[in-house]
């Protein structure tokens, strides 16, 4: 085979290829063809006969590919995380409750108490039920959180294919919007509003009413976030005895703070079991919509 000489003209039977057709649509019978050009020995072209001479145009472009389909929303049965859920939401309303029952007895004995007959004993840890008590509403929100937001994500992601459209959030906010700071205020609430509307249908429209949706979903989560806000007060509204041993607070001052901390979280623990109580009619409610549109 030849090859082309030192002022650049090639020479011998050097085979250049022309690209044909570019930009056209590409089809089974209309695929790119090449053209083969050769050159003579005496530097001049030659297009064989056979093949259609077509130069491609200046502005020709590779055909645009089609993006890759997403796969299709699948709704799943909520019935097995709705009962985790439903169980666990009873289980922390009941020791909610009793919780409250020795916090509320605390407080009473903190507020007979001498303020100069002070032991120097914490009143927050005067025994181990009472401390268990003190720290009991923490635990039961983290249990609360472990057994709610499954049912509640997988809620969300189901009217992804039960009831397409627009939404507030997407679906991620069902995880997401209980961790972030300050947006955890009002997020669960708005994508809450979202499931429940998504899970109407002609079907479920007397059961998935406004009425309805205002009076459990907010009385559920007005609850839950005064709960949380009451024992977070109360975690920081009193006095350490540290303060007291080193000079820096009256012993008075100690037991009125811890009078008033422990009345503080007793009402958030019963905010926290009328929450807890809501959230199980929540959760019924939405399942049982969600059912009857998977069985349309």
């Amino acid at each position: 085979m030849g090859h082309g000489n030192l002022s650049g003209q090639p020479t011998g039977d050097t085979v250049a290829v022309v690209r044909q057709d570019a930009g056209r649509r590409w089809g089974p019978l209309d695929a790119p063809r090449y053209q083969p050009v050769h050159h003579s020995h005496s530097g001049e072209p030659h297009v064989s006969a056979d093949v259609p001479s077509q130069l491609p145009p200046p502005n020709a472009a590779w055909p645009t590919p089609m993006p890759a389909a997403l796969p299709p929303a699948v709704a799943r049965p909520l019935r097995g995380r709705a009962k985790i859920a439903s169980i666990a939401l009873a289980v922390i309303g009941v020791l909610a409750l009793a919780c409250a029952v020795v916090l509320m007895r605390q407080a009473a004995d903190v507020n007979g108490m001498d303020p100069a007959r002070w032991n120097g004993e914490n009143p927050y840890q005067d025994d181990e039920l009472v401390a268990r008590s003190w720290s009991g509403p923490l635990g039961l929100e983290l249990l609360g959180a472990a057994a709610f937001i499954p049912w509640f994500y997988r809620a969300r992601t189901n009217i992804e294919a039960l009831s397409p459209g627009p939404r507030t959030l997407g679906k991620g906010w069902a995880v997401g919007g209980w961790i972030v700071p300050l947006g955890m205020a009002v997020l669960p609430a708005i994508v809450a509003h979202d499931i429940w509307k998504g899970s109407v249908s002609e079907q479920t429209a007397h059961e998935g009413r406004p009425r309805a949706r205002h009076l459990l979903l907010w009385g559920w989560w007005l609850t839950f976030a005064a709960a949380s806000f009451l024992y977070g007060r109360s975690l920081t509204g009193h006095t350490s005895p540290d303060k007291v041993r080193e000079g820096k607070a009256t012993a008075a001052e100690l037991l009125d703070g811890a009078h008033r901390s422990f009345v503080m979280a007793s009402f958030g623990l019963v905010l926290t079991a009328v929450a807890a109580a809501f959230a199980i009619a929540v959760i019924h409610r939405i399942t049982a919509m969600q059912a009857r549109l998977m069985e349309d």
